[in-house]
């Protein structure tokens, strides 16, 4: 095992030398070359105010480009205020000029100035949770809240209202993807296991769904205890169905105390016959079980039959309006 292990890396690092040794045969200039022209460059054009970080050669079968590089540009007195920038290097160098590849990328000082109005941005939606006693850490597709307080449902529920009302108001603004979650660090809780997704709908950040963060020790002792138990029941029908890996555990937001765990079921038979993956077996049932979050108990069991195969994701907005919970607010 550990020749294969060794055997592989080797394979990627001689692609990746590969790679780097064919833009430099193409032309390419050399990465450190390419650093010290973008780091004089930003030095001269802002008075020293613009540094970077991790160069990287942006060379591939799109824009078959040697020279073009993407590097983290970012302030040295708010290290916050960050963002990658691409460039042609031999432009750079012969024509004194910033080349992004792309006839639609903002100037240079443009993105200095989103990169600062995100930095302010954040800074005073932060400061407003903060005074409702809870605090913020950004990412783009990603959001921590930190309660420093233990809220009861409707409070929690509240906080990320007001979240979402502060985030809107900047949405032209914030470097956010259109779709992020926000994971929930709550006093009470040893892990972080609620995880709220956020759409944008018409324009505005709203709360899609809740769920059980599926990476905690929390998720993976309830897929032990239950699990068997699953088996038992699956094996125990009619019509011999095996469950797909894929699954989501949506919870009820007026108690945060038990939800619905929809698993994907395939046909054992044509699980068989397939001899591939789940993946390239259709859909053909959905199981819902109920859960009690506090005590991990399954309370109620039900099969749903799917009559058309369809994607994964089509198929579990299919069957939410039978959750029998609310998963949003």
């Amino acid at each position: 095992m550990l020749k294969t292990l060794l055997i592989i890396g080797l394979c990627f690092l001689s692609l990746a030398l590969a790679a780097n040794n064919l833009s430099i045969i193409m032309g390419g200039m050399s990465k450190q070359k390419a650093k010290h022209l973008i780091q004089e460059y930003l030095e001269r054009e802002f008075n020293g105010q613009l540094k970077t970080v991790e160069i990287r050669r942006f060379f591939n079968a799109s824009n078959m480009n040697p020279n073009m590089f993407s590097v983290i540009v970012y302030d040295h007195q708010l290290e916050e205020v960050r963002w990658i920038l691409f460039f042609d290097a031999k432009i750079l160098k012969n024509e004194n000029r910033i080349e992004q590849g792309v006839s639609y990328a903002k100037p240079l000082k443009a993105q200095y100035q989103d990169a600062l109005a995100d930095y302010y941005a954040k800074q005073e939606i932060n400061l407003k949770m903060n005074e409702l006693d809870c605090r913020v850490d950004f990412n783009y597709n990603s959001l921590t809240m930190t309660y420093l307080f233990n809220p009861n449902p409707n409070e929690f529920k509240t906080r990320i209202k007001n979240l979402l009302f502060l985030l809107n108001q900047q949405k032209d603004i914030l470097k956010l993807n259109s779709i992020f979650t926000i994971t929930n660090h709550l006093p009470t809780y040893s892990e972080d296991i609620f995880l709220i997704a956020i759409h944008s709908i018409e324009n505005s950040w709203q709360v899609n769904e809740c769920l059980i963060k599926q990476e905690t020790n929390y998720f993976d002792t309830l897929e032990k205890k239950i699990l068997q138990e699953r088996m038992d029941y699956l094996k125990g029908l009619n019509h011999p169905y095996s469950s797909h890996d894929f699954s989501l555990l949506y919870v009820d937001t007026d108690s945060f105390t038990k939800g619905v765990w929809v698993h994907l079921l395939v046909d054992t038979k044509e699980i068989e016959q397939e001899k591939n993956s789940y993946h390239n077996t259709p859909v053909t049932a959905v199981l819902l079980e109920t859960v009690s979050l506090t005590n991990k108990v399954v309370t109620h069991r039900e099969i749903i039959p799917i009559s058309e195969p369809n994607s994964f994701m089509s198929i579990l907005e299919q069957i939410k309006p039978q959750l029998a919970i609310k998963y949003t607010f």
